[in-house]
């Protein structure tokens, strides 16, 4: 994203929908360049959803037009968040276990010191 300092402005031709059962709806749109309707781009599917005839800024780099993103084509905070949810999870099944094989070791001792 950071080579991509050249701007141009594009107009959304196409939208598909797609449904994830999961997370809703994601969207991919086609866009052409305003000023020369030969150059087309796609966004990744995203969250944002982009109607037919809408205005976005190609962002692309000066030596590579390929290398491009499309405003609001971001990926989701909801991604984002499942990342969080996930490393929480793990903490808390991680400190789980410790304490776990903690109480574990401590009973472990206490049947070995009345056995003698």
């Amino acid at each position: 994203m950071e080579k991509c300092s050249s701007v141009m402005q594009g107009v959304v031709t196409d939208v598909d929908k797609k449904s994830d059962t999961r997370h809703g709806y994601y969207y991919i749109a086609y866009v052409i360049f305003e000023e020369a309707h030969d150059m087309s781009f796609e966004t990744p599917s995203v969250r944002h959803e982009y109607t037919k005839g809408e205005s976005v800024n190609i962002h692309y780099a000066p030596d590579d037009i390929s290398d491009y993103y499309i405003n609001s084509a971001e990926p989701t905070g909801q991604d984002v968040s499942l990342i969080f949810t996930l490393v929480f999870m793990m903490i808390v099944v991680s400190v789980t276990d410790i304490v776990r094989g903690k109480q574990y070791r401590k009973l472990c001792s206490g049947q070995n010191g009345s056995e003698g």
